[in-house]
Protein backbone atom coordinates (compact mmCIF):
# COMPACT_ATOMS: atom_id res chain seq x y z
CA UNK A 1 0.00 0.00 0.00
CA UNK A 2 1.09 3.34 -0.59
CA UNK A 3 0.38 6.60 1.02
CA UNK A 4 0.37 9.28 -1.68
CA UNK A 5 3.00 12.28 -0.28
CA UNK A 6 4.56 9.78 1.60
CA UNK A 7 6.52 7.53 -1.07
CA UNK A 8 9.23 9.60 -1.44
CA UNK A 9 12.47 10.35 0.26
CA UNK A 10 12.18 13.08 3.01
CA UNK A 11 15.29 15.50 3.98
CA UNK A 12 16.39 16.83 7.16
CA UNK A 13 15.13 20.49 4.78
CA UNK A 14 12.21 19.01 4.32
CA UNK A 15 11.40 17.67 8.04
CA UNK A 16 11.96 20.77 8.70
CA UNK A 17 10.13 22.89 6.54
CA UNK A 18 6.91 20.44 7.31
CA UNK A 19 7.41 20.91 11.07
CA UNK A 20 7.68 24.81 10.97
CA UNK A 21 5.16 26.39 13.65
CA UNK A 22 4.63 22.98 15.43
CA UNK A 23 6.76 23.56 17.99
CA UNK A 24 8.87 20.69 17.38
CA UNK A 25 11.69 20.29 20.14
CA UNK A 26 12.95 16.72 19.87
CA UNK A 27 12.62 13.83 17.33
CA UNK A 28 13.74 10.31 16.54
CA UNK A 29 14.86 9.25 13.31
CA UNK A 30 13.06 5.68 12.10
CA UNK A 31 14.73 4.23 9.15
CA UNK A 32 12.83 2.24 6.82
CA UNK A 33 13.97 -0.17 4.04
CA UNK A 34 17.23 1.33 3.31
CA UNK A 35 19.47 -0.61 0.92
CA UNK A 36 21.53 -3.25 2.86
CA UNK A 37 24.68 -2.00 1.32
CA UNK A 38 23.70 1.47 2.18
CA UNK A 39 22.60 1.19 5.77
CA UNK A 40 26.10 1.26 7.51
CA UNK A 41 26.53 4.99 5.71
CA UNK A 42 22.95 5.92 6.64
CA UNK A 43 23.98 5.01 10.16
CA UNK A 44 26.64 7.51 10.59
CA UNK A 45 25.25 9.86 8.91
CA UNK A 46 21.98 10.35 10.76
CA UNK A 47 24.40 9.47 13.92
CA UNK A 48 26.53 12.44 13.21
CA UNK A 49 23.07 14.61 12.81
CA UNK A 50 22.48 13.62 16.62
CA UNK A 51 25.79 14.42 17.73
CA UNK A 52 25.99 17.55 15.93
CA UNK A 53 22.87 18.97 17.89
CA UNK A 54 21.69 20.88 15.05
CA UNK A 55 18.72 20.16 14.37
CA UNK A 56 15.63 17.98 16.89
CA UNK A 57 17.59 14.95 15.97
CA UNK A 58 17.91 13.10 19.40
CA UNK A 59 17.76 9.32 18.65
CA UNK A 60 17.42 6.84 15.88
CA UNK A 61 15.64 3.38 14.69
CA UNK A 62 18.68 2.12 12.44
CA UNK A 63 18.97 -1.06 10.36
CA UNK A 64 16.57 -2.82 12.60
CA UNK A 65 14.78 -6.15 9.98
CA UNK A 66 12.60 -8.21 12.78
CA UNK A 67 12.59 -11.21 9.52
CA UNK A 68 16.64 -11.61 9.83
CA UNK A 69 17.53 -14.45 11.88
CA UNK A 70 20.53 -12.31 13.17
CA UNK A 71 17.45 -9.13 14.51
CA UNK A 72 16.97 -10.78 17.88
CA UNK A 73 20.84 -10.82 18.52
CA UNK A 74 21.35 -7.24 17.70
CA UNK A 75 21.88 -3.86 20.22
CA UNK A 76 21.38 -1.04 20.27
CA UNK A 77 24.21 1.70 20.12
CA UNK A 78 24.80 5.33 21.03
CA UNK A 79 25.89 7.79 18.38
CA UNK A 80 28.91 7.65 20.15
CA UNK A 81 29.14 3.67 19.30
CA UNK A 82 29.07 4.42 15.67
Amino acid sequence: MTIRGLHRDFKVDDYRRAGEGLNIVKAIYMEVDVDPTRQEQEARAVAELCRRGQSVLAAAVISGRPSSDRFAGTSSLSPEGL
